[in-house]
């Protein structure tokens, strides 16, 4: 039971990683400009994907975490 939590946290978290970084490279190389993330994108591309990336495996392993829980047999 635990491992299936472990396995899809860790694939929640990488699937999340690059969907965010990709995000967060577009917007700081001006590809996407988007309104009020001109703080954001200062920094620089290398920083900006990093703490995108950052933020979206948090995100995305806290989901496929949820996402193991509810699928977990119920005991009765």
């Amino acid at each position: 039971m635990c491992r299936q939590i472990t396995n899809l946290a860790a694939v929640g978290g990488i699937v999340g990683a690059l969907l965010l970084g990709i995000v967060g490279f577009t917007v700081a190389s001006g590809w996407a400009p988007l309104p009020y993330l001109g703080q954001f994108a200062a920094a620089g591309t290398s920083l900006a994907v990093f703490a995108a990336a950052g933020i979206g495996f948090s995100i995305g392993a806290l989901i496929g975490a949820l996402v193991a829980v509810v699928r977990l047999p119920r005991r009765v």
